[in-house]
């Protein structure tokens, strides 16, 4: 998948980290469901501890299907400083319908050895960072 700012991320070159995928619907002109809205407040919290300091990596994976989605402005106002992009950017959503189990907002939990951990519907930081902390 590709960030908003062009990076290429990959699943594949995280193999030994632990990720986190955040999958969110995201309409025209930005907007979020509520659930997103905490998923990437609580998200943010959790970087803050493991991000550049453990072997973690966090990934939002959107589903903007309008042109005017504007991923990069929910960047900036989120502080997201992890990679975001769009699943359907190709007009697919393999992402999405390999890892959203939960629906919008599912925060999935990739182990070590690339096991679905756990799945979210929404889940606080300090849940989250109880459970990374384990997989450490």
């Amino acid at each position: 998948m590709n960030d908003v700012d062009g990076s290429m991320f990959s699943l594949a070159s995280h193999k030994g980290n632990i990720v986190v995928i955040h999958i969110m619907g995201v309409g025209c002109h930005g907007q979020i469901n509520p659930i997103n809205d905490n998923q990437l407040i609580q998200l943010k919290t959790v970087c803050i501890s493991f991000c550049g300091h453990e072997p973690v990596a966090f990934v939002t994976v959107a589903v903007a299907t309008c042109a005017s989605s504007d991923l990069a402005q929910i960047r900036s106002a989120y502080g997201i400083t992890w990679p975001l992009g769009n699943d359907y950017d190709d007009g697919t959503m393999d992402i999405a319908q390999k890892y959203a189990s939960q629906g919008d907002g599912t925060i999935v939990l990739i182990d070590k050895t690339f096991h679905i951990s756990d799945s979210y519907a929404t889940i606080t930081a300090s849940t989250l960072s109880s459970k990374i902390n384990q997989l450490l």
